[in-house]
């Protein structure tokens, strides 16, 4: 791409009478475009003296110019190695092909016997002058031991095992030498649970010696477990019935993942009592299965607990003494009630009332009224008067003969009757015990009729 094409350089043209045609090839169609890669035809044509004419098509390739490639990757090996850093390079180009040959190295300070860290950096021209530079990194390392490739590992009892399952050797020089590991400690017992212990051992060529030991945990064919519990939730609510619920297996760990419900018969809008039942299975063929009641309540209202009560005159009167609430849902909240009416005075006897209001979570409101009798007034009852002793009476004196003259008969007289004083020391308690017991009677009236 990019180059100047002529379309009639190398074409030529001849006939059998006419010779040398070439001067008369003419070019019918051509759709070369030397800017894009692609593959393109140019048709050509020539006609002689007997009017005989000849058609070719040409096909042109128009490639990119791209730069050749090297192919090398970075090099590590042990110190004393012998190193030819131009046996592990290669290079190509698309115009030009395999231009290996043609790689340069225009840097290297690799010391092969000194262990570190080196550079080579390569160069390689292809024939349209397009140049292509890479560098490797080299490291040289020292005498290492091999490595023994193993993890601790937990079974099953009873199960098969092999000791040299997942257990590996590899050495810088030697490459992998799984085949030459040895066992020189085991203790597993597969039948019993327990920890055990297993020792391996690699030698290399050059001598080096690696050992390694791993722990083998025996575990016991458990059945796994579900977890959860009874619940309860209000009819009508959404109801998941994989919440709260979670299973483990002594081998497998969690596998909350794998629970299946077997049965379920819950109705979330119906109140009732119901049941679902979960399986599980672990990945030796162990199932469990579990059933956990589920109870749909009703949506009740909350109860205020509050009795009636008899004050004496006077008494002191708290209207939240003894009153509490409580919800099936919220449980106590008898710090939400409220005295929404309260007409109690203890200084007046007579009869009351208290309203009290409480709101549980989900709105239902419940007021209760309780009745408060304020008795009468105590009367101080008043000291009797102490009565006089009577005169003693005078000695009779003897009577005289008197000569009576006669007097007009005197007319008796009506006399209006009078109402009898009290006797002395006689109080108002009677009274008082008349009003105290028509309360008593009124309250008494007042609660049946409540009830």
């Amino acid at each position: 791409a990019g180059d100047t094409f002529n379309p009639l350089d190398g074409i030529t043209a001849s006939d059998l009478e006419d010779g040398d045609l070439t001067a008369s090839i003419k070019i019918v169609s051509t759709t070369v475009n030397m800017k894009s890669e692609g593959l393109y035809a140019v048709v050509y044509s020539v006609t002689d003296s007997d009017g005989n004419t000849t058609t070719v098509t040409r096909h042109v390739y128009v490639r990119t110019n791209d730069k050749p490639e090297i192919h090398v990757s970075d090099q590590t090996f042990k110190a004393g190695y012998a190193f030819d850093p131009m046996t592990i390079v290669s290079a190509s180009d698309l115009e030009d092909g395999d231009v290996t040959k043609a790689v340069k190295i225009t840097s290297n300070n690799v010391n092969p016997d000194v262990a570190g860290t080196y550079a080579i950096t390569y160069s390689v021209t292809d024939s349209d002058n397009n140049t292509t530079t890479k560098t490797i990194t080299v490291t040289v390392l020292t005498n290492e031991k091999p490595v023994i490739t193993a993890a601790d590992r937990t079974v099953k009892a009873h199960l098969a095992f092999d000791p040299m399952t997942g257990v590996s050797a590899s050495d810088l020089e030697d490459g992998d030498i799984s085949d030459n590991i040895k066992i020189i400690a085991n203790d597993v017992n597969i039948d019993v649970p327990g920890a055990y212990h297993i020792t391996y051992s690699i030698l290399d060529s050059d001598g080096n010696t690696t050992e390694k030991t791993i722990t083998i945990t025996v575990l016991s064919n458990d059945k796994p477990v579900i977890t959860g519990q009874d619940s309860s939730f209000k009819a009508g609510r959404a109801f998941d019935p994989m919440a709260g619920i979670t299973a483990s297996d002594t081998e497998d760990g969690d596998i909350t993942s794998n629970i299946e419900i077997i049965s379920n018969d819950v109705n979330a809008d119906v109140a009732g009592v119901y049941h679902i039942t979960y399986s599980i299975t672990d990945s030796d063929g162990n199932t469990t299965e579990q059933t956990y009641t589920v109870t749909v309540l009703t949506n009740e209202k909350p109860v205020i607990h509050a009795s009636d009560l008899a004050l004496a005159f006077g008494q002191a009167f708290d209207p939240m003494a003894g009153v509490s609430a409580e919800d099936l849902e919220d449980g106590d909240i008898t710090s939400q009630i409220q005295v929404i009416s309260n007409d109690v005075n203890p200084n007046v006897a007579g009869i009351y009332h208290v309203t009290y209001s409480v709101t549980d979570s989900d709105g239902n409101e419940t007021q209760f009224t309780i009745t408060v009798i304020v008795g009468a007034q105590p009367i101080v009852p008043v000291d009797p008067i102490t009565p006089v002793s009577p005169a003693k009476p005078a000695t009779p004196v003897q009577p005289v003969a008197h000569v009576v003259a006669p007097t007009k008969e005197i007319q008796p007289t009506s006399v209006t009757p009078t109402t009898a004083l009290p006797k002395t020391g006689d109080d108002s308690k009677t009274s008082t015990l008349l009003f105290g017991g028509l309360l008593a009677a009124l309250g008494a009236l007042f609660l049946r009729r409540k009830k």
